[in-house]
């Protein structure tokens, strides 16, 4: 947990299918994605099954949809 407290860390806010509901804060979770990329990223290089964790879950029945936000720490 050491990494979380001290280095500084990505926060990513992303809207997701309502089937992610099941997730609450302090899950891990991996995320891979071509278009993400933050100031810890190596040039030419995006998210592939980068570890993060979940920080704060919120969803909307009427949209179908969960709204999460996410913590990602550097990559040492």
């Amino acid at each position: 947990m050491k990494i979380w407290d001290f280095y500084n860390w990505t926060r990513l806010s992303m809207r997701v299918h309502l089937k992610y509901a099941v997730l609450c804060a302090g899950d891990k979770i991996e995320i891979t994605s071509a278009y993400l990329v933050d100031s810890y990223t190596d040039d030419d290089k995006t998210y592939v099954k980068r570890q993060a964790m979940i920080l704060e879950i919120g969803y909307n029945l009427d949209d179908r949809s969960c709204d999460i936000v996410v913590g990602v720490p550097p990559v040492l």
